[in-house]
């Protein structure tokens, strides 16, 4: 019996990769989720203080995520699935 994709979430064969495209970003970015099927995957993005600056669902493959209503300058993802931590890095937000 071979691995595959659960349609209640988990491995796809592959540890969980998240990657920003393009990034520095001006209007919109796009996060892309791949070697992981989420259940209910979150993307936060926090300021350099700390401070949660917004928060989306997003699913496996790219997902557009708005910038419009923040101000530019460096924040911080993660995205995570019930609790498991998918991904983190830095996003700049262009003006």
């Amino acid at each position: 019996i071979g691995t595959g994709v659960s349609a209640t979430g988990g491995a796809v064969g592959q540890q969980p990769e998240v990657s920003v495209f393009p990034n520095p970003a001006k209007e919109a970015t796009n996060f892309i989720l791949s070697g992981y099927l989420p259940r209910h995957a979150e993307l936060r993005l926090f300021t350099a203080t700390g401070q949660l600056a917004l928060t989306q669902r997003i699913g496996f493959g790219w997902s557009m995520v708005g910038l419009e209503g923040i101000a530019p300058g460096l924040y911080f993802y993660e995205v995570k699935d019930n609790g498991k931590l998918l991904g983190s890095g830095k996003l700049l937000h262009l003006d």
